[in-house]
């Protein structure tokens, strides 16, 4: 699905909008001394969010937003096709937000202080076919130590099913012989 953006700029945003943008950029600068994609990313996040309470909910003051006003948005950016993780950003933008507000005194309570963040999106592994198992065999013939050590590796990982950091750690007490 392809996401929609907001068409509006920040210069159709209301000076009371645009101010708080430029003091919680300069928050995130000079105090949280974040990275600049983290300045440029929650700005970002911050500006649709502003877009979206303002033109299409008409809120004109942030001290009116609510859990159901975030709700609302987060509605709104699954329907427009966006991926759990981004959705998962633009929340955590938002609560570093209202948590700066609440900090600098400008609103009594974090409205998302009890908002869940969305659970992330799950894939699975990848693997190789039997094909391509095969071949990998085929390519280590054990005619020396080093290439017999190559191919138990791959034959414990293949038979047991081990990720390859589980393999890095194993110790000679993990090893039976006689099992």
């Amino acid at each position: 699905m392809m996401k929609k953006r907001l068409q509006q700029k920040i210069t159709d945003l209301p000076e009371y909008y645009r101010n708080l943008i430029t003091k919680f950029k300069t928050y995130l600068i000079a105090e949280q001394n974040v990275s600049n994609n983290t300045v440029v990313s929650y700005t970002t996040d911050l500006f649709e969010f502003f877009n979206y309470i303002f033109f299409e909910l008409k809120i004109k003051n942030v001290q009116v937003v609510n859990r159901s006003v975030v709700r609302s948005y987060v509605t709104k950016l699954q329907n427009l096709g966006y991926k759990k993780s981004s959705i998962s950003r633009k929340i955590n933008s938002l609560r570093t937000f209202f948590k700066f507000l609440v900090r600098k005194k400008i609103l009594q309570t974090n409205p998302l202080i009890y908002l869940f963040s969305i659970k992330k999106e799950k894939s699975l592994p990848n693997f190789l076919t039997k094909e391509e198992i095969e071949k990998l065999f085929s390519l280590i013939e054990p005619t020396d130590f080093i290439s017999a050590r190559d191919r138990a590796i791959l034959e414990l990982l293949y038979s047991s099913g081990l990720r390859i950091s589980e393999l890095a750690q194993l110790t000679e007490d993990d090893i039976d012989l006689y099992e």
